[in-house]
């Protein structure tokens, strides 16, 4: 994954990444979304990394 950011920022590419805020993938990337170090509480909502991988589906 690293390598093919790397690719894509050689070539003047917006990098956007869904990652943990301190991965070697955000240190890359134009806009981090943080999935965050702690689990989400799902027993009462729907994680909020899971409704916006869900709402670029559409």
């Amino acid at each position: 994954m690293i390598e093919v950011a790397k690719i894509a920022k050689e070539n003047n590419a917006t990098l956007i990444a869904i990652t943990s805020p301190d991965s070697p993938l955000a240190e890359l990337a134009d806009i981090t979304i943080t999935s965050g170090d702690k689990l989400e509480d799902t027993t009462i909502y729907v994680p909020m990394t899971t409704r916006i991988i869900i709402l670029t589906h559409y």
